[in-house]
Formats: C-alpha cells, sequence, structure tokens
C-alpha cells in the first residue's frame, strides 16, 4: 500500500518540528556574511587593479612584440632582397658566359672543320704523288713536308677535339649552375613575395583569421645558418665554374693561335718546298732536253757517217775488182813471163791496201753502228726520263699546288 505526496508531507510535518536557530547564530551569520562582501568586494579590486596592469602589459608587449617582428620582417626583406641581387647577378654573369662559350665552341667547331678539309687536301696529295714513276718516286723534302704537316694536322685536331669536348663538358655544368640559381631565385622571390606581405600586414588588417588546426605553422626545419651557406654555395659554386670557363676559353684561344701559327708556317714551308722541287725538276727537265736534242743530232750525225762509210765502201769496190781482175789477168801469162815484176808487186800492193782501207772503213763503220745503238739507247733513256720529268711537273705543279690553294685555315 503506497502514500500520496500529500500524505507523505503530513507525515513529515508531524515527525520533524523546524530547526530554530539562536540569537548569537543569527548575528554571526549576518556578520559573516558582511566579512564576505567587504572581503569579495576588495579581492574584486585587486583582481581589476591587475586585470589592468597586466592587459596594459600584455597590450604593451604585444605591440613590442609586432614591432620587433615588422623590424625583422624588414631586415628579412632586405636579406632576402640582398641575396636575391647576388643570385641575380650570378644569373646574369652565367648567361654572358654561356653565350660567349657558345661562341668559342662554333669557333672550335668551324676551325676543326678547316682542319679536317685540309688534312683531306694533305692526304690527296700524298696519294697524287704516290703517282710518280721511275726515279722521281722518291721520299724528298716535299713528302717530308707533306708528312709532318699531316702529323701537325691530326694533332692539331686531336688537340682541338680534347677541347670541344672539355668546353661541351663546361657548357654542360654551366647551364647546371645556371638552373640550380634560377631555382634558388625563384624560390627567394616566392619567399621575398609572402614577407612583403607579412610585413604590409597589420593588426586592423581585414581578412585576418585565427588558426585553429592541430598542425604546427611553424615548420620550418631549415636553419638561417644553413640558408645562408646553401645561398652563398651557390653563389661560390657558379663564380668558380665561371673561372673555370674564363680559363678554358683563354687556353682555347692560346692554342688556337698556337695551332694557327703552326699549321700556317708548315703550309708556307710545304708550298716552298713544292716551288723549290719543281725549279728542280724543271731545270732537270730543260738539262735532259737539251741532252735529248745533242744526243738526236749527234744521232743523226751518225746516220749520216755510217750512210757515208757505206757509200765509202761501196766506192772500193770497182777498185778492187778492178785490181782482181788485173791480177786475174796477169795469171794467164805463161812460162818465164809469169813473173813478179813491179806490175805485179804494184797490183798485190794495191789489193792490200784496198782491202786494208775496206776494213778500216768497216771497223769504223761497226763502231759508228755501235755508238748509234747506245745513242738510240741513252735517247730512248732521256725520252722516258724527260716523261717522268713531265709527269711529276704535272702532279705536284698542276695537281697538287692547285689543290692546295682550297688549303686555309678559319679561325674567326
Amino acid at each position: 500500500m503506497y502514500c500520496t505526496k500529500g500524505e507523505f508531507h503530513s507525515i513529515s510535518a508531524v515527525n520533524r518540528p523546524p530547526t530554530m536557530f539562536t540569537s548569537e547564530e543569527w548575528e554571526l551569520a549576518h556578520t559573516e556574511l558582511i566579512r564576505c562582501s567587504f572581503d569579495q568586494h576588495l579581492l574584486s579590486d585587486s583582481i581589476l587593479k591587475e586585470s589592468d596592469r597586466l592587459c596594459d602589459m600584455i597590450l604593451e608587449k604585444t605591440k613590442f612584440d609586432k614591432a620587433e617582428v615588422d623590424h625583422q620582417l624588414e631586415m628579412r626583406v632586405r636579406e632576402i632582397d640582398y641575396y636575391k641581387s647576388e643570385v641575380l647577378g650570378l644569373r646574369k654573369k652565367l648567361l654572358s658566359e654561356l653565350e660567349d662559350l657558345g661562341i668559342y665552341i662554333n669557333r672550335v667547331r668551324d676551325f676543326r672543320c678547316s682542319i679536317r678539309e685540309a688534312l683531306e687536301i694533305t692526304k690527296k696529295c700524298l696519294i697524287m704523288r704516290d703517282c710518280r714513276v721511275g726515279i722521281d718516286l722518291v721520299h724528298d723534302e716535299v713528302q717530308e713536308a707533306l708528312l709532318k704537316e699531316l702529323r701537325i694536322q691530326t694533332c692539331s685536331e686531336d688537340m682541338l677535339k680534347r677541347l670541344h669536348e672539355q668546353m661541351n663538358e663546361q657548357l654542360r655544368i654551366l647551364r647546371s649552375v645556371l638552373y640550380s640559381a634560377d631555382r634558388n631565385l625563384e624560390d627567394k622571390e616566392h619567399a621575398l613575395r609572402i614577407d612583403e606581405k607579412n610585413a604590409a600586414l597589420h593588426d586592423y588588417s581585414i581578412n585576418l583569421s585565427m588558426y585553429h588546426g592541430a598542425t604546427p605553422l611553424n615548420v620550418a626545419n631549415i636553419t638561417i645558418e644553413e640558408w645562408q651557406g646553401h645561398t652563398k654555395k651557390t653563389i661560390d659554386d657558379g663564380l668558380d665554374q665561371l673561372r673555370v670557363s674564363v680559363q678554358i676559353r683563354s687556353l682555347m684561344e692560346a692554342l688556337m693561335k698556337q695551332a694557327l701559327s703552326d699549321l700556317k708556317q708548315q703550309k708556307d714551308m710545304v708550298n716552298k718546298s713544292f716551288h723549290h722541287k719543281l725549279g728542280q725538276i724543271k731545270e732537270y727537265k730543260t738539262t735532259l732536253e737539251e741532252r735529248h736534242s745533242d744526243v738526236t743530232r749527234k744521232c743523226n750525225d751518225l746516220m749520216e757517217n755510217i750512210r757515208k762509210l757505206h757509200q765509202a765502201i761501196k766506192n772500193e769496190e770497182p777498185f778492187m775488182a778492178l785490181s782482181h781482175t788485173r791480177l786475174g789477168n796477169r795469171a794467164q801469162r805463161r812460162n818465164v813471163e809469169l813473173c813478179r815484176d813491179h806490175t805485179e808487186t804494184q797490183l798485190t800492193s794495191n789489193v792490200l791496201e784496198l782491202r786494208n782501207s775496206v776494213a778500216m772503213l768497216q771497223q769504223l763503220l761497226a763502231q759508228s753502228q755501235a755508238s748509234l745503238r747506245y745513242l738510240l739507247k741513252v735517247q730512248l733513256n732521256l725520252e722516258e726520263q724527260i716523261n717522268v720529268k713531265h709527269v711529276s711537273i704535272k702532279i705536284d705543279e698542276v695537281e697538287c699546288l692547285t689543290l692546295r690553294q682550297k688549303l686555309d685555315y678559319f679561325y674567326y
């Protein structure tokens, strides 16, 4: 069985009489209340004063910190702008050096092309001179000068090839340094825009916002020393490579001048050797032609002499026949009339004289014929040597020297 709420309060009122306080308790309660109110009033005053002091102090410190941050931002902007100008100056120098190095590379390439063309001309001259015939196929001063020119051309081309490769490698390094400088410059321009934007912000600027995210905003993990060291290293590396590039260009200039001097000097030496050799060959050819003319005239004289000797021998035949006939007729004498008289003696002596004369004529005829054979052989040899000299002159003067007129070394 349950009681209602009203019944429950009625029962409680009957069972529990109200609590009564004493007068002392009443006064003590009021006194304590007044004391607490005074204490709380004093505490509130102190809190208000401390709040005013703390607010003023915090406001002053906040303004001081803001001024310090503004100053640091200004200094940072100046520092970034300074290093930006340094990197920008390095970039301009790199671009200028890349252009200069490209020009020098083109000069080396053109010089190498002219040397290769000259090298082919020298090789053709050596090949053509191998077509000389006879005794003129000699290792003369021209041949030695051409071989030396070939060695100088080959060495110069090899040297310029190595220099060309070195300059191309330096060009690649400079482009790499320029790429690093561009990235560094791009990062600095981005950082400069950010800090300039921050420097322009104020506490009363619009679009300011509070960040309530969990990720920290101070994510920078590179020290200022590392940042300065990286920038200085980029600048120092660029300046070092610029110095290396200038040294390479200076070396290239000196080597090209020396190579050009050696090549032109040897070219003049080869041409001088050609002209000197041609002078000798033409002189020998003239001498051979003169000897050939003399030998030809002498051959004609000998042939005329042989004809004359034949005629002289033929002219002696009637006299020999006459003497033989007379002796034969006188041999028909009889008995004591067949005596060795003065006529017989004279006829016999005449026959002997005729025989001796014919023998001498025949001996001289044989000598003339032998001399003619030797002279004809000499004439043939002279003609062969004249033809050899003609071939040599054609090769050296018409072919080689004409071809060497195209030989030139381009040095821009």
